[in-house]
């Protein structure tokens, strides 16, 4: 179906469902198209323009079924070029710092017909979900990509529209910083484990030592407690050995007490006579005793002095009667 517009004539395939445009400037310069138009018996059809009538028959009309291939002509850090030895796409994948977060990509299509009609489409695989038409726009720039693998690809069409089904396809890799490496994570992850073992160690040599530290100030005290109970132990035993030895005593003195008692019952009565008086009975036990265990005779008197000093009444009745 051949439609015409303005500033163009379209064909449109309803099986395909797709379009193919053809602009005035293909055919004259400042053309345009009126509303008018027919198809001839002979299957020619005929546009009115500005300029005249533009009659062809469809069949004449020869599409250009050339499928360029895309090639990406410069790659770019910061709008820097960066120099590359071979083509991009065949050079071995793209290796970026994590600080190169601005980069981007220029290409083109080598159909040189009319180079203003190819379009384009690129897709960032690992950051774009999907196929990104640019138009007829051949570069684009990305920025803050995350550390990784990415694969960049770009397609194309020729001037008449044909899109090429083959991309081009560049990989980029993103190195991370080096605290977001597997390495450094796995020595930080090494290094944790090793403090965790020393500090348990050095915790369990600590406990050990405050634990042999207890152990011989209980020991001390163990000691200590020992020789006050020793100590106390003598204490009591001497104490005891007082206490013996002043019942000792006591019972000596009333031993003593007693002897001195019974010699008391013996005393004299007086110096000249030299007599013994019998107090309590003790001398009658000495003579007993004396008269079983010898022959001996015991006689008894009293000297005046002490008869007069014992008997007093009887000798001052015989001072009267005198």
């Amino acid at each position: 179906m051949w439609i015409a517009t303005a500033k163009r004539i379209t064909i449109f395939d309803p099986g395909e469902k797709s379009f193919r445009n053809f602009t005035a400037s293909d055919v004259f310069d400042n053309l345009e198209f009126q509303g008018g138009a027919c198809k001839l018996h002979t299957g020619e059809v005929i546009f009115a323009s500005t300029q005249g009538f533009i009659r062809f028959h469809p069949d004449s009309v020869k599409f250009g079924n050339y499928q360029p291939p895309v090639r990406i002509t410069s790659f770019r850090v910061f709008n820097k070029e960066v120099p590359l030895e071979r083509p991009i796409y065949q050079n071995p994948p793209l290796r970026l710092s994590y600080q190169d977060d601005f980069f981007s990509f220029e290409f083109s299509s080598p159909d040189f017909r009319n180079p203003a009609k190819n379009r384009y489409a690129y897709m960032m695989e690992g950051f774009d979900s999907d196929w990104i038409y640019s138009g007829t726009k051949n570069f684009v720039t990305y920025t803050n990509l995350d550390p990784g693998k990415y694969i960049f690809k770009v397609k194309g069409t020729n001037s008449d529209g044909v899109w090429n089904p083959n991309f081009t396809a560049v990989e980029i890799y993103i190195s991370p910083p080096f605290w977001d490496t597997a390495w450094f994570k796995i020595l930080v992850s090494v290094s944790l484990l090793l403090l965790l073992v020393v500090v348990y160690k050095w915790r369990t040599q600590r406990m050990k030592h405050e634990q042999r530290k207890l152990e011989k100030l209980v020991a001390e005290k163990t000691n200590q407690l020992k020789e006050k109970n020793l100590q106390l132990s003598e204490i009591n035993e001497n104490q005891g050995k007082l206490i013996e030895e002043r019942e000792k005593l006591i019972s000596e003195l009333q031993e003593a007490m007693g002897k001195i008692k019974t010699l008391s019952g013996l005393l004299p009565i007086c110096s000249h006579c030299k007599k013994v008086r019998d107090d309590s009975g003790y001398w009658k036990s000495i003579e007993l005793y004396i008269t079983e265990h010898s022959e001996a005779d015991f006689s008894h008197g009293i000297c005046p002095d002490c008869a007069k000093e014992l008997y007093p009444d009887i000798y001052d009745k015989d001072d009267q009667n005198e």
